[in-house]
């Protein structure tokens, strides 16, 4: 999910009552052609929400990703 269609889902959800179907109805003429949050992910986005005042992410743990740039490739063959 976009930070867009949380913050939507989010506003949508407190306005309509917490109700999934209208909560659905509206993500779908919003959102037209992407794929509806399951009950599950709105319920944990909004609990996260609550627990955090956020719509980021969480930060994870582990090794970062890197990006394949053109420059970051000569940085590398250069060092």
């Amino acid at each position: 999910m976009t930070k867009e269609q949380r913050i939507f889902i989010l506003k949508f959800w407190w306005e309509s009552g917490r109700t999934l179907q209208t909560l659905n109805t509206a993500f779908r003429r919003e959102f037209p052609g992407e794929k509806i949050p399951t009950r599950q992910a709105i319920y944990l986005l909004v609990k996260n929400f609550e627990e955090t005042g956020s719509v980021e992410d969480a930060s994870r743990s582990g090794r970062p990703t890197t990006v394949r740039t053109e420059e970051n490739i000569q940085l590398v063959s250069q060092a």
